[in-house]
């Protein structure tokens, strides 16, 4: 290879090397007036998995009135054995009736008493057992709504994820995208020298 021919060789690596650069600075150019600046974005504050999780736990009402059931249940159960609200009576009777007769007929008389249901062992047994069975519902009622709760957590969870990753890939190929359309109007906007010697 005699020096014309090296000549020919090295002078479009060197004619493609500044269309690249002039390129280069449009993308460049382009990609700064563009940009949103860092301290301009809004702050989001990223929760883990497990803080959403505990944050519906300790947020969602069904859940809370799920478990203030269960508070009352306990709380009945404690008093399932104590015996029922005595009872004051006050009893009138009239032997005369419908004359008033009271002081002068001695089957007259007007009664105080008290009345208090009593429960034996087998009956307190069973309430008890009853109030117990009540709790055990209760709690299986809240550990049931727990479970759910988190489950519909992470199946949102994942789908969200799915959706990030998702929108990650397509803002790759509009960068991407970008690019290209960036070097194609850089190419045409590049002196026609250029692009004749460069052909």
């Amino acid at each position: 290879m005699n020096s014309s021919q090296s000549v020919r060789a090295t002078l479009p690596t060197a004619r493609f090397a500044l269309i690249m650069t002039v390129v280069l600075a449009s993308v460049g150019a382009i990609g700064v007036e563009g940009a949103t600046p860092e301290s301009e974005r809004p702050a989001v504050p990223a929760l883990t998995l497990d803080q959403l999780v505990a944050r519906a736990l300790s947020e969602a009402p069904t859940l809370a009135a799920r478990r203030a059931r269960l508070v009352a249940a306990a709380a009945a159960a404690s008093t399932s054995t104590v015996p029922a609200d005595p009872m004051l009576e006050v009893e009138y009777r009239d032997a005369g009736f419908p004359r008033q007769t009271l002081g002068s007929d001695p089957m007259t008389m007007v009664g105080v008493g008290v009345r208090q249901p009593l429960l034996d062992r087998r009956r307190r047994q069973a309430r008890l057992a009853a109030a117990n069975a009540e709790v055990s519902e209760r709690q299986a009622d809240v550990d049931a709504g727990a479970s759910a709760l988190v489950a519909a957590v992470r199946a949102q969870y994942a789908t969200l994820y799915a959706l990030d990753r998702e929108r990650s890939v397509l803002d790759d190929a509009v960068e991407m995208a970008d690019l290209l359309s960036s070097t194609a109007s850089a190419i045409r906007a590049a002196p026609a020298w250029i692009i004749a010697s460069s052909g």
